[in-house]
């Protein structure tokens, strides 16, 4: 760990982090410790997912929104970088960023190799800079989606760090101005509930497929196994309640 990182943890470990952290780019601190991040000040999003409009603004606001929500060290980290490929938008997209979770996730890397920060703190960071937006618009994705996103999320295996990515997610959903942060996000329920159904079914078929395993390849039971999972995603699917249609960007 560097000293950069000690000072942001410092910011991350904070009960006031979105002030602190807003202060600290108002001093000029933050472009000496993370510039990714202090580069996103100034940088407009669509007005009517972010009423704040400013990026930097919303940074802090997911801050404060992950302190409530009761994220750890790592939660926060994951909060403060989701958005750093925002300021590589080009600038005839602004103010929308598409693909801007794909931008940030060299950015990352090159953060993480400077700062040097706790593996769990790269992990879960990571994953969120990629499946955020994915997580908000989950519904949109169908069955073979929806088991895809779970899959890349590893959620079957480590429920614990897709839980905490699910809580960062959704504080990026409440960091925002207007009425958002006391709107709902039912997306979090929505994807724990299908990742309990699909963990379920998948271990009870991976017994019962390898009692009756005599004579098939391991193939075959691959492909069963993927076929009943996506079975189990389409019935989850239609059960789950709807998350809305606004989701943040």
């Amino acid at each position: 760990m560097t000293q950069e990182w000690t000072e942001l943890e410092q910011i991350l470990q904070s009960q006031t982090p979105g002030a602190d952290l807003q202060r600290a780019h108002a001093r000029g601190d933050l472009a000496r410790w993370l510039p990714e991040v202090d580069a996103l000040w100034g940088v407009p999003q669509r007005a009517d997912f972010h009423p704040e409009v400013d990026t930097g603004t919303h940074v802090c606001m997911v801050l404060d929104a992950a302190r409530r929500l009761g994220a750890d060290t790592a939660g926060m980290w994951a909060a403060m970088t989701h958005d750093v490929g925002k300021a590589l938008t080009p600038a005839e997209d602004l103010p929308r960023h598409p693909m801007h979770e794909k931008r940030g996730i060299p950015v990352m890397e090159k953060i993480h190799a400077r700062l040097q920060p706790p593996e769990d703190c790269v992990k879960l960071a990571t994953l969120v800079e990629k499946e955020h937006g994915n997580m908000h618009a989950c519904q949109a994705a169908g069955a073979k989606g929806l088991l895809k996103l779970l899959e890349r999320c590893n959620a079957l295996d480590d429920p614990q760090t897709f839980d905490k990515a699910l809580l960062a997610a959704e504080a990026d959903a409440r960091g925002r101005g207007g009425d958002f942060p006391q709107s709902d996000y039912p997306q979090r329920a929505y994807l724990q509930q299908a990742a309990s159904r699909l963990r379920e079914v998948r271990d009870a078929l991976q017994a019962n497929l390898h009692e009756g395993a005599e004579g098939r390849s391991a193939q075959s039971l691959e492909q069963s196994l993927h076929k009943m999972l996506v079975n189990t995603a389409e019935q989850s699917v239609k059960s789950l309640p709807r998350a809305p249609e606004d989701a943040p960007s």
